[in-house]
């Protein structure tokens, strides 16, 4: 069988664990990964993968958690619609007109820019 192993943050290509891979038969591609120092070696493997590996099954794999990471780093924004909302200003002590012209100021800035 054949196995792509990544290994841990705290562990090397050289383990155990690939050499009990090989003693048992398997094909094991085990590489050093520096995930302290490359920040997108994950995402750099999976375009390794998918460029370079022969068989679908694990491209599709690939592709899947690199759509999975792009939905993380860039989530897309949903436009929320305000409620519309009325506020009566009748019962507070408020000069009309002093409002109409802070609105409007207010309209004029927004222009402006």
């Amino acid at each position: 069988m054949k196995i792509f192993f990544l290994h841990g943050l705290e562990s090397t290509h050289q383990s155990s664990k690939v050499d009990f891979m090989r003693d048992s038969g398997h094909n094991v591609h085990a590489k050093y990964m520096d995930y302290k120092n490359v920040l997108d070696l994950y995402a750099k493997t999976l375009n390794s993968i998918i460029e370079n590996y022969d068989g679908e099954d694990l491209k599709q794999i690939a592709n899947t958690k690199l759509e999975e990471i792009d939905a993380i780093e860039n989530p897309k924004e949903e436009e929320i619609e305000a409620p519309e909302m009325e506020i009566e200003l009748d019962e507070f002590n408020i000069d009309h007109d002093e409002l109409e012209k802070l609105f409007n100021d207010e309209e004029e800035e927004f222009e402006d820019e």
